[in-house]
């Protein structure tokens, strides 16, 4: 009798729910057990059959106890390669672990921070969960249900705990050795930072995107009113869920000639440029360097300007970020 790949995957989880039930007391079995199906639920089957069930179990149980603590708003990372003396269970690839609040582009944007390490992915396993915990952190139940609907990161507050959406990740890549984990763990945790940052501010980028339409129109510069309009109209079409927006920057044009510079209005970023010194272009700071037709160019009377970023996106998609200008004109036509 030939068995699909789906009965096989079948018949080795439950070899692995064997060892949860004889390997751990009662009150722990019953959660661990819920914990690994949820786990193993949507792997595809030619990515776990020939593996050993006590591998299964281990790298399961491992991040599920890993996730017994979290408070909202804490990335919990752990970067190592398994070892069976020391871990358990073991694996020919360097595990990343990662339990953090559910929310957009974290699989985009871990994928990519890991190959920007020259480093392949073997495997990643990425439930999504409810969870109950107390106000220390402590998980205390995971909810069943339907846990992929969630708006934005955060926690609701009911009488028993706080209910959370946590991404519970688990990536296996190329084996690193000891002395290069610190690096595989900085670039997970930068990016999960990012990660948070847009997400986080992405409702206060997209009502300033409208507001700035909004005050364009109440009060236009002095250009034509065509450009007034088709500008404004832009900027309306981005708000309206057509644009990603990453990051909010204001600038102001200081000196003349060759001594002016452009200086970072400060406290005003949002998203990846909420830091005041994080930097957008390779000149963000000063004009005077730049060549007569670049500082003529960002001086010119027009309203808007889409260009390319110098940085490439930690966010989403590796690529360079799309840049649109907003340029606030005075009376007399100055930038």
């Amino acid at each position: 009798m030939a068995f699909s790949r789906e009965q096989l995957k079948s018949e080795l989880i439950d070899q692995v729910l064997e060892r949860v039930q004889a390997r751990l007391p009662a009150e722990r079995a019953a959660s661990a057990e819920q914990f690994l199906r949820r786990f193993y639920a949507h792997v595809p089957p030619g990515e776990i059959l020939g593996e050993e069930p006590d591998n299964l179990y281990g790298a399961a149980l491992t991040l599920w106890g890993f996730a017994q603590q979290r408070q909202p708003a804490e990335a919990k990372i752990r970067v190592y390669n398994s070892r069976a003396e020391s871990h358990g269970w073991k694996s020919p690839h360097t595990i990343v672990e990662l339990v953090n609040d559910d929310m957009p582009f974290l699989v985009d944007s871990l994928l990519a921070a890991v190959q920007r390490l020259d480093t392949e992915v073997h495997l990643i396993i990425h439930p999504v969960l409810r969870v109950r915990r107390d106000t220390d952190g402590r998980l205390l139940e995971l909810i069943e249900g339907d846990s992929a609907a969630t708006d934005a990161p955060g926690a609701a507050d009911d009488a028993t705990g706080r209910i959370l959406t946590e991404s519970v990740m688990h990536l296996q890549i190329s084996e690193r050795p000891a002395a290069a984990l610190v690096e595989v763990q900085r670039a997970v945790t930068a990016v999960l930072a990012d990660v948070r940052a847009a997400v986080e501010d992405w409702p206060a980028m997209r009502d300033r995107c409208r507001e700035l339409a909004a005050t364009t129109r109440q009060s236009p510069p002095p250009l034509p009113q065509q450009e007034i309009d088709e500008g404004t109209a832009f900027l309306d079409w981005l708000a309206d869920d057509h644009f990603t927006f990453l990051g909010y920057r204001e600038y102001l044009f200081v000196g003349e000639g060759r001594d002016a510079v452009a200086q970072v209005v400060p406290g005003q970023g949002l998203g990846l440029l909420s830091k005041d010194e994080v930097t957008l272009y390779a000149k963000d700071r000063s004009l005077g360097p730049m060549p007569d037709h670049v500082r003529s160019f960002l001086k010119r009377r027009e309203l808007l300007v889409v260009s390319k970023a110098g940085r490439r996106s930690t966010v989403h998609r590796p690529v360079h970020l799309d840049s649109i200008s907003l340029k606030t004109i005075d009376e007399r036509g100055e930038v």
